[in-house]
């Protein structure tokens, strides 16, 4: 019998058996990709009359009307871009006489800072579609929080949804389904291993094979020594 093919055959099977199971146990944590954010209207045109009407239609047309002039026609925020895309006496909102502390009666003080509302920094504030749903309900608009009717801003959470690249699901948002619809990617973990007491069949033929290759190594070297 000859030993040494044996011997090779049974380390590259060791190897590769090393090789194969090393990286499924010891895979490091990886940050998904933030969405893609799909394109909206830009400048001051109205969105495209969808018919049938959707939630997701009907939520873009309630954002033009009441959410673009502050956080923009794409999404992104009340940035210089867009304050320069407007009309001249609405390019400056914090001027004396508009929405600074020495406003009108009946007017109110506008923020500084807009934020952007399609961007994953956005989504990455609320867990679910739910979460969005209640803030904006509690929150805008600004001058007039809570305004919108009940229908309005389920409308408008589903838009601001698929804006940021994620499926709202076939089904109208409502709160007994919004909850499911996760806004927050979530962080992949890395593949844990075998727990204590317990171990990978995987790693018992390892062993298996190696102990083998020893076991012929001995049997080689006995037979050179004693002669037998």
């Amino acid at each position: 019998m000859k030993l040494k093919p044996v011997l090779l055959s049974l380390f590259a099977l060791g190897i590769g058996l090393i090789v194969a199971v090393y990286p499924a146990n010891h895979v490091s944590a990886q940050t998904q990709p933030p969405p893609v954010m799909p394109p909206l209207p830009r400048g001051l045109d109205p969105p495209p009359t969808v018919y049938p009407p959707t939630q997701i239609s009907l939520g873009s047309q309630v954002y033009y009307q009441v959410c673009m002039a502050c956080h923009g026609d794409h999404g992104q925020g009340l940035t210089d871009e867009w304050r320069g895309a407007l009309d001249m006496p609405d390019q400056n909102c914090w001027q004396s006489g508009c929405h600074n502390p020495h406003h009108p009666p009946g007017g109110f003080v506008f923020p500084r800072y807009v934020p952007a509302v399609v961007s994953p920094g956005m989504v990455a504030r609320f867990a679910n579609a739910l979460e969005l749903h209640d803030f904006i309900r509690s929150k805008m608009p600004w001058q007039a929080s809570g305004s919108l009717s009940d229908e309005e801003y389920w409308q408008l959470t589903a838009f601001l949804v698929d804006a940021n690249g994620i499926d709202p699901g076939f089904m109208p948002l409502n709160p007994d389904n919004a909850a499911s619809i996760r806004l927050r990617p979530e962080v992949a973990t890395p593949t844990p291993s075998a727990p204590s007491g317990s171990t990978p069949w995987s790693w018992i033929g390892l062993a298996a094979i190696l102990g083998l290759s020893s076991l012929v190594l001995l049997v080689q070297w006995g037979r050179r020594i004693f002669h037998f």
